[in-house]
């Protein structure tokens, strides 16, 4: 009798193991289906294409000080450049503090930049700074789809205090001061609202790119005699909609093993026999 009911808790357990052998499978199906969701992009892939369009920029401007154009130039040369496109490499005067001290001028930053480096080290270090500089001007992805997202979920009728609630949730990506966080709360809805559309304009832009590449929800295919700047558009839509779904994937995934994990601990537990 022990026997027959052990049978059946086994049965049981192994049937909630196969439920979750089929979530992981489940998912695995799932998660490729169209990344396209009412004729615009899903927000993992709105998320990997922004990520990966800032990763591409970033590593272009840090890459750019070793191209054909410097490759010969000696430390004078890059010099040169350091003080040709200063902002690209965040280099600017130094203003003089409230007692007039500390002021330099952009010469004399750059020689303090370039101080005991020779070309090869200048070179590293003019690469780090560019791709600071251009990291900073990226915005996080998620920060702009919560920030998109809790727009839409401000009411039309919102009064002062839910207003000034999202603006000093969100103050950082609105470019809000903390000082000025009351007075912006003062705001219209329709004003804020705006405010979030021209701070998560990137992800519009996303969606945009990633829609010209489609047709009738599928991929276009890449002419032959598609130019460089074609191929760079469509390479960044393809590797974004890899990258989305081996995320959902992962996601998916994780589940799937839990569920797993949770069968095959009742089935440990439901055969002991000691």
């Amino acid at each position: 009798m022990v026997d027959a009911v052990n049978n059946n808790n086994r049965n049981t357990v192994i049937a909630a193991s196969g439920l979750g052998l089929g979530a992981v499978a489940g998912g695995a199906y799932g998660y490729t289906k169209s990344l396209l969701k009412d004729n615009a992009p899903t927000d993992a892939f709105v998320r990997s294409y922004v990520k990966n369009d800032a990763k591409a920029k970033i590593d272009e401007a840090k890459n750019a000080i070793y191209g054909d154009a410097f490759k010969d130039a000696d430390v004078a040369a890059l010099k040169k450049e350091l003080k040709d496109n200063a902002t690209k490499y965040g280099l600017a005067e130094v203003k003089a503090d409230a007692d007039g001290n500390g002021a330099k001028t952009l010469d004399e930053v750059i020689e303090e930049f370039a101080k005991d480096t020779d070309k090869d080290s200048l070179k590293e270090k003019m690469s780090k700074a560019a791709g600071d500089t251009k990291s900073a001007e990226f915005k996080n992805a998620d920060d702009m789809l919560n920030l998109k997202k809790a727009a839409e979920g401000l009411a039309d009728d919102a009064d002062e205090a839910a207003r000034t609630a999202f603006v000093k949730n969100n103050a950082e990506l609105l470019g809000v001061a903390e000082a000025d966080v009351e007075n912006v709360g003062k705001k219209t809805v329709a004003e804020l609202k705006q405010m979030a559309d021209d701070a998560t304009k990137p992800l519009a832009d996303a969606k945009a790119n990633i829609l010209a590449q489609f047709d009738n929800g599928k991929l276009k295919t890449l002419p032959e005699n598609a130019d460089e700047a074609a191929k760079a558009a469509f390479k960044a839509v393809k590797d974004a909609a890899s990258n989305a779904k081996l995320w959902a994937g992962a996601k998916w995934a994780g589940i799937g093993a839990a569920t797993l994990g949770a069968a095959s601990y009742l089935y440990a537990k439901m055969t002991d026999k000691a």
